[in-house]
């Protein structure tokens, strides 16, 4: 019997079908759009370590970054919303944190309009769909407002039943609006929904959504809530004290106002030499050979930046100009419903039989090279729970970053500040949240989305 199967037996169904979602027709894209279009919001940029290399170097690192434009911000129309709410509803959120869960969501639903939907969904021991997708009308948001009133606090942990049920409210709606996110929320422990993770992050994958987690308290399982990040690809937030909520749904939704892009695909084709790694927290698939990947983004943001660090291996024999790389992008326009891609962009390098001279290597890619790093020692310390070690290797890779050509330190002071601050007293109660949300923050490239 698999894991999911066993889910199932706690989770309240008594309707056999929950294909009753209220349905905007006008506000639906066509599922396939023909022909792809060139003109979206996403471009894309690559870079070498060096431009010109001499005879012993052939150890490169290259960089493909995928950009969205922030020109449309704010946007002149945003695209529509399915919304799923999994909330912890377990005897441990009796009482202020209940309280101020209801408050906070009533007002995010505030935020929404009448393209949206939104679906309530409950766990404690058992998962209970509150009501289906409605939409975000006056009256819409009046029923979702009375479901969420009614909500009570009592009984254990379920978390795998409640986003299997979250999930199913997706899975069997008759239509789709644009963009679909499903929000985790919990204060709890749930150690065996540790192993049904994959499984539930690949149903969402199939139906293009979106999971966040928000863990709230000092007590929750952030173990698991990181391990739900990182294979949803996707921020995972640290809610410290019950009034951390309201901010942080409305910086939610701000976020997915922001969405650009949907399914990203980042084809990357070495023309020379052998790829020796690929540096991202995005799936990565190896297409027609070792020399050919996929990196699929699941969702851009107007102005962000996803960035792809890659060390290629060359021949000694190489010499004159020669291409290092081809990179083609598909993606999902967002806004426009519609499916566009990036015309083909190539990276090359000259390779000289003479030594060269000093060179100053390209900012970007020498930035990446040491937060890449600096994921790495964040990692170790959050899994080992020690933070004497990574409080001199962030200190290192500071003075690293003081030293490349042209960084400017403050650009980075923000990530590199709250990473300070979560790594103090990292053995405390709490530290250790406070650094797996900042650890995924730095992978993804995405800042906090709570507003200042």
């Amino acid at each position: 019997m698999s894991i999911l199967t066993r889910v199932r037996s706690f989770v309240e169904d008594a309707e056999p079908s929950f294909s009753d979602d209220e349905v905007i027709v006008e506000n639906l894209p066509d599922s396939q759009p023909e022909p792809l279009e060139h003109d979206g919001p996403l471009s894309v940029e690559l870079r070498s370590e060096y431009s010109i290399y001499g005879p012993t170097e052939h150890n490169i690192y290259a960089l493909a970054a995928v950009k969205a434009s922030a020109s449309e911000l704010p946007p002149p129309r945003r695209h529509a919303l399915d919304l799923v709410f999994v909330l912890d509803t377990s005897g441990s959120m009796a009482g202020a944190k209940l309280e101020v869960m209801k408050t906070s969501l009533n007002l995010a639903l505030q935020e929404l309009d009448a393209c949206d939907r939104v679906s309530i969904v409950s766990f404690s021991q058992r998962a209970l769909r509150e009501t289906p997708l409605i939409v975000m009308t006056a009256e819409g948001k009046r029923r979702a407002a009375a479901a969420v009133l009614r909500l009570f606090a009592a009984g254990g942990t379920n978390i795998t039943g409640g986003l299997w049920l979250g999930l199913r409210v997706l899975q069997e709606r008759r239509r789709r609006n644009s963009v679909t996110s499903l929000l985790l929320l919990t204060d709890g422990q749930d150690a065996p929904s540790l192993a049904a993770l994959p499984a539930l992050v690949h149903e969402a994958d199939e139906e293009s959504c979106s999971l966040y987690g928000f863990g709230l308290g000092e007590d929750h399982d952030a173990s698991l809530m990181r391990k739900l990040g990182e294979l949803a690809r996707s921020p995972y937030t640290y809610l410290r004290t019950p009034s951390d909520m309201t901010p942080c749904f409305k910086g939610f939704l701000a976020g997915l106002f922001l969405i650009v892009a949907q399914k990203v695909e980042l084809r990357l084709s070495v023309k020379s030499g052998e790829l020796e790694a690929v540096h991202t927290p995005f799936k990565v698939s190896r297409t027609g050979g070792e020399r050919q990947v996929v990196v699929q983004i699941p969702d851009v943001m107007a102005g962000e930046e996803k960035s792809v660090l890659l060390q290629l291996r060359l021949p000694s024999s190489v010499a004159g100009e020669v291409e290092l790389l081809h990179a083609l992008v598909f993606y999902t326009d967002a806004r426009r419903g519609r499916l566009s891609q990036i015309e083909s962009q190539v990276l090359r390098a000259s390779f000289s039989d003479e030594e060269q001279p000093d060179q100053e290597p390209d900012l970007e890619v020498s930035v990446k090279l040491i937060m890449k790093d600096v994921a790495g020692f964040m990692r170790e310390a959050s899994d080992s729970g020690s933070s004497a070690r990574l409080k001199r290797d962030l200190e290192e890779q500071e003075e690293k970053l003081r030293r490349v050509v042209g960084c400017e330190l403050k650009r980075y002071a923000t990530d590199l500040g709250e990473i300070r601050t979560a790594v103090q007293g990292l053995e405390q109660p709490g530290a250790r949240a406070a650094l797996g949300e900042q650890l995924l923050m730095l992978q993804l490239q995405r800042h906090s989305t709570v507003p200042p």
